[in-house]
This record gives structure tokens, sequence and C-alpha cells, in this order.
């Protein structure tokens, strides 16, 4: 007798909305439009971000002495925090920031709090998501991946104790589908002190998970301690970077006030930050961390910046001035003053988009899920000669009912049997449009089960 199982998660109420990004509705094609009849010319369209994700990891202590202390590495992370939370600043709902340090900090901790619970369940594909990494480290025996070692990892075991940085990455990419990755490594090396290939290590690893790395030294070997002796240079000089645009200055602006801050410090031989960028998403660079997202209650031009960007005076007057600029009159031919004036328009274009429809907390979807289910499983061709399969899809439902944008996030481990799924998709494209009061597009993870019994 076969048995068909079929679950989907719709993704809608808080972690719905109008998913914009490479698919660019009508109204949004109009704003992006320069107002002369000339020819254009095409420029970069920023990710459009809908919500924000963060991961902060910190290990100071390890149970292998052979491994070492990395010193601040939790105040490092309770640093990086707090800025994030601030409203006036990084702008991350507090419940969407999630934070693992020392002896909760193990590989299996990591992989099951980090990802399976929280992340995989939560994110999708037009989020940003940024981890924080505090920890120690170490190439693999193949020199192609970096592992990060947490609380009970050990050296001479590190291929089985470690985490694989490539595959945490990887696979965050494919089951999210999300493309705004962000990696802020810093970590330091343990064991061989003079082992200097990481950053060939880490430009691979961005390129193959298409993920945006920021490093605190770009061969992973050095860790400046701060001049107020409370969090690492890098830190103190990210957070500072972070404060002094009130979260709007972008992440490559950032990155290189972080790099000559601590050029200025200390001597050019020392620790050298580096941004790692994946040629898949390159305009994600261009992204402040601190973007508002499209429920935020602090629209861009009631931003607080706070004390520090006159701090900064002293110390970088040109980012100052780039800050002061943004946050005040942007010069149209600045580049912080076009990217604030992209953001506007990017926030003007989920609300017009939106028209009159209502948020998905305020539309019952369950007599549509039902609806959903019952069209797919009957364009099913369910396989056959199987003991038990399992296809995990990721679509998107359009207003008027297509479905677009399907994946496999979850593999059979059968081409074949893959193939059943999306085909079955394909042909039950499209559905009913959504109901009133929908968004203009809710996002599905489905999953295909058989058994034979």
């Amino acid at each position: 007798m076969k048995k068909h199982f079929f679950l989907a998660t719709l993704m809608v109420g808080q972690l719905a909305s109008v998913s914009h990004g490479q698919c660019l509705s009508p109204a949004q094609a109009k704003v992006a439009k320069p107002a002369s009849a000339a020819p254009k010319q095409v420029k970069p369209i920023l990710p459009a971000i809908r919500d924000k994700w963060a991961v902060l990891i910190g290990v100071g202590r390890y149970e292998d002495t052979d491994i070492g202390l990395l010193k601040y590495a939790n105040s490092n992370v309770l640093k990086v925090a707090k800025v994030f939370v601030d409203p006036d600043v990084g702008r991350f709902p507090s419940n969407h920031v999630l934070v693992v340090t020392q002896d909760k900090a193990n590989k299996a901790s990591i992989n099951q709090a980090v990802c399976e619970d929280w992340l995989y369940k939560k994110a999708l594909p037009n989020d940003l998501i940024v981890f924080y990494i505090c920890m120690r480290g170490t190439p693999s025996d193949s020199m192609d991946d970096w592992l990060l070692l947490g609380a009970d990892s050990t050296l001479a075991n590190k291929n089985q104790t470690a985490i694989s940085l490539m595959g945490m990455l990887g696979d965050l990419r494919k089951r999210t589908q999300s493309k705004n990755l962000v990696c802020i490594l810093d970590t330091q090396i343990a064991g061989d002190k003079n082992a200097r290939s990481s950053n060939q290590i880490l430009k691979k690893i961005a390129e193959s998970t298409q993920t945006t790395i920021l490093t605190a030294d770009e061969n992973l070997l050095q860790s400046q301690n701060s001049a107020n002796g409370a969090s690492s240079s890098f830190v103190e000089y990210l957070t500072e970077g972070m404060k002094a645009g009130g979260g709007l200055l972008p992440l490559d602006t950032v990155a290189g006030f972080i790099s000559e801050s601590m050029a200025k410090e200390a001597p050019a031989e020392s620790q050298k930050p580096a941004l790692l960028v994946s040629a898949a998403n390159a305009e994600l660079v261009k992204v402040p961390l601190g973007i508002p997202i499209k429920n935020t209650s602090s629209p861009l031009a009631n931003v607080r910046t706070g004390h520090s960007i006159n701090k900064l005076d002293a110390t970088n007057p040109e980012l100052a001035k780039d800050a002061r600029r943004m946050l005040e009159t942007p010069d149209p031919n600045n580049a912080a003053g076009k990217i604030q004036q992209l953001l506007t328009k990017e926030q003007q274009a989920l609300q017009d988009d939106d028209g009159d429809d209502q948020d998905g907390p305020e539309v019952d979807f369950g007599p549509y899920m039902k609806a959903m289910k019952k069209a797919i499983q009957a364009k099913w061709a369910s396989p056959k000669g199987f003991d038990q399969k399992k296809v995990v899809t990721a679509f998107s439902i359009q207003r008027d009912g297509r479905i677009t944008e399907a994946e496999v996030v979850e593999s059979s481990g059968s081409a074949d049997i893959d193939k059943t799924a999306m085909q079955a998709l394909k042909d039950a494209s499209p559905l009913a449009p959504l109901p009133k009061g929908a968004p203009k597009r809710v996002q599905i993870r489905y999953k295909f089960d058989y058994q034979v019994k």
C-alpha cells in the first residue's frame, strides 16, 4: 500500500512580506528608471532585504589545551550583539539575534541550535543573514576548507570534531536559498602558526558558498588588542564604523575604515583585515548592515548617530564627513548619498507595492493551503520501488497563482525522484489566485514524502 505524506510550510505572517530582489514588479521598475528619455545606462541593483538575522558565536577557552586561549572572545560577541540590536544602529530585532558562547558553542549545539532549529526554519530567500564568529580555527588537512574549533574540539581529531565553514555556509545557502550571506570571521589560527594559505582557502569558500566574508586578518594569524583593553581592535573599529554612520554606511565603507584605522595604530606587517566578495552577489557589499527592514519604526531621516561620529573626526575625518553627509542632506554625486537615496526608494517601493493589501497575519490561508496540497498531489506521479524517500522543495506563489522560483532544497538522493517533485509543481501551476489581502508573493517549503508498506 502506498502512502503519500505532504508537508507544506507557508511563510506568511511575521515572516512574510512582499519579496523583491531578482524579480522587479512594474512599480519597482518605474521607481528605478531615470526620468530622461535618453538611452539609459544599466546600473547594478542592490539586493532588497526583507528581514535580517544574525548569529554570533564566541569561544575563548578550550578543553584541548593545545588549541590555546582566545582573548576577548566572549566580550567581542557581546559588544557586537549590543550594536546589532541597537535600534539606531544595527536595527536587528532582538529576537533575530542568536548568541552562542563558550560551553554551548560546541559542534553539536551549533549545528542544531544555529541551523536546524533556527535559521533553516526562519530565514527566507530575500533575508540578510550575518554571522560573527570569534573562535580559533585551522585549515583542513586537504587545505581546501577552514575548520572552526568548538569548545569541545581537539586538534588531533579536527576533521571529526571541528565545524566545516565551507559546509556550514554552503548548506545554509542551499537550505534558505538566501544569497545575502555575510560572515564576519574574527578567528585566529590554532596549531601551525606559520600557515599562510588561509587567505586562499577563504577566497575559495567565499566564491563556492556565495558568501561575503570580512576577516579580521587576511591570514587569520593576528588579533590585536584594542587600546581600551576591553575587546579586539577589529571589533572596536567594526562597531565604531557602524555607529559613525548610524548603521547606514555600506559594508565595504566600514571594512575600509577598519583597515585604515588598524594600519595607523600598528606596523604594516601586522594584522590586515580583508573583505572577500563573492562574484555571484558583488552588490551585497554596498548594503549597510544596519539597513532598516520593512517593519522598522525608525525612518532613515530620523536616524540618530550618537556621539561616535564626533570621536571619528580625530581618527578619520573623511569617514566622518561621509557619515554626516549621508545622514543629513545627501549629495547625489556622493556614493553615500546615492546609497541613501536608493534605500529610500526601496522602502517607498515596498510601501507602494503593497497598495491597500494587508499583511499576512490578517489573511486566513488555511483553505488555500488545503486546495494547494490537493492540486499538487493530483499532479505528482509518485515513484515506484523505493521503501521511503523524501524531497523538500521551496517555491513562491505569485498573487495570480503562478508557481515560480521552484528549487529542490533537500534532495531524495535520486535525481529521478527529485524530478517527479519538480514536475508536479510545474504541472500544478497556476494554482488559484492568492486570497484577498495576501501579499504579492508568498514563499513555501513543501515536502514530498513517499513510503511503500
